[in-house]
């Protein structure tokens, strides 16, 4: 019988790339290229850091040699004042002579509030460039 015939028949196909075109070479290149720029990226990251840090501890002692100026110059203004109003009760200084020693003295009252506020935000700036200082929780419940 011609018509009762048991055949078979399969396929089977294999791909194997004979040229890749480099694709892997370049990947790698590009991975490496990418590792590079977030070696850069971090460097860059730290010497900001550093930068801030060392600017921040600068300012810090720049405001403490202003606090010790300040009061100094407090010191002596307020001996200046006392010597003007001593010299102004026994006639040998004028009223401007008085008025003008103590505008001094408050001028540097003045200055040596501000040496401190100019501490206390040195200070601040330079916990905050060392990371010692949190950010307030905005969830709190207010009252």
């Amino acid at each position: 019988d011609v018509g009762d015939s048991n055949q078979f028949s399969a396929l089977l196909s294999l791909k194997i790339p004979l040229f890749a075109g480099f694709g892997d070479r370049a990947a790698i290149h590009q991975a490496e290229a990418a590792l590079d720029s977030a070696r850069a990226t971090s460097d860059d990251l730290r010497s900001q850091v550093e930068l801030e840090v060392w600017q921040s501890y600068q300012n810090l002692r720049t405001a403490v040699a202003t606090l010790d100026s300040s009061a100094a110059q407090l010191k002596s203004a307020q001996l200046a004042a006392d010597v003007s109003n001593a010299r102004y009760k026994n006639g040998l200084a004028t009223i401007l002579d008085l008025l003008s020693a103590q505008t001094i003295l408050a001028n540097a009252r003045v200055q040596q509030v501000q040496a401190h506020l100019d501490l206390a935000a040195a200070r601040t700036a330079l916990g905050h460039a060392v990371g010692g200082l949190k950010a307030p929780d905005n969830n709190l419940e207010k009252p």
